[in-house]
């Protein structure tokens, strides 16, 4: 009985030193995942979405945003943009059949302005010393913090989703369990992009960006929620670098501010 016993209590013996010889495995696997991060091309991806916004003087178009809930049903609207360097912008919020305006948002670099049809202009005061923390941005995988969201000041003012997809810093991030692959390379709107997946299995979110080459702009974007889709967003148009003028990022003369 005791020589049962002995062996009884060695065999656990083994398959307890088992067990921590493949938990120390997964575990130091783990580590070196989150510690490499993303392969060298999905990182190139990434860090331009980083640095992108230094790649471009300015970008323009017109894109649809959709919300899905969970029966199903859809909410959106169509937006014209213009993002001018430095700082410099006018979102215009139309209907999805874009025959109707809903409001414009626009700065020209010092005062924002808000209208609303019957409403007149409303102004404010854009935020001061935008570049200097522009310039303290991380532009590489390295220079990103871990376990934080980082934003494009500017980006930060506009009243717009649509921002996040100029300035898809947001997207970059350095969180436990959240994992970036590179499906493809395609193109969208006659311009070269990277298709990329974000999957953050914690939460059970899926997302898929269409990410330009030259700019790092995302061009469509869809989010899933437990595989049902949530978010969806279309680039109709997209121009980059044409010169606008600045009567563009300012009421017209005559137009009552309040």
């Amino acid at each position: 009985m005791a020589r049962t016993l002995s062996r009884g209590r060695a065999r656990w013996g083994w398959l307890a030193l088992l067990v921590l010889v493949v938990a120390a495995g997964a575990g130091l696997w783990w580590f070196r995942t989150q510690r490499q991060g993303p392969d060298a091309a999905t990182r190139a991806v990434l860090e331009r979405m980083l640095d992108g916004w230094t790649r471009w003087n300015s970008v323009a178009g017109e894109a649809v945003v959709l919300f899905i809930d969970e029966d199903g049903q859809q909410q959106g609207f169509r937006e014209r943009f213009i993002v001018q360097k430095p700082f410099l912008a006018r979102f215009e919020v139309l209907d999805l059949d874009a025959q109707a305006i809903q409001g414009v948002w626009m700065t020209d670099g010092v005062t924002t302005y808000f209208f609303r049809p019957g409403q007149g202009y409303q102004e404010g005061d854009l935020p001061q010393h935008l570049d200097e923390k522009e310039a303290r941005l991380p532009q590489t995988w390295a220079e990103l913090p871990r376990d934080e969201e980082v934003q494009h000041p500017f980006q930060a003012e506009i009243p717009s989703p649509i921002a996040q997809f100029l300035f898809p810093l947001p997207f970059v991030r350095k969180a436990p369990g959240v994992e970036y692959r590179l499906e493809e390379e395609s193109t969208l709107l006659d311009r070269p992009v990277w298709v990329l997946t974000i999957e953050d299995p914690q939460n059970q979110v899926e997302e898929r960006l269409w990410v330009d080459q030259e700019t790092g702009v995302v061009l469509r974007y869809v989010q899933l929620v437990r595989g049902q889709p949530r978010v969806r967003f279309d680039m109709l148009m997209f121009v980059v670098d044409e010169p606008w003028d600045k009567m563009w990022f300012a009421p017209k003369e005559g137009q009552s501010v309040e």
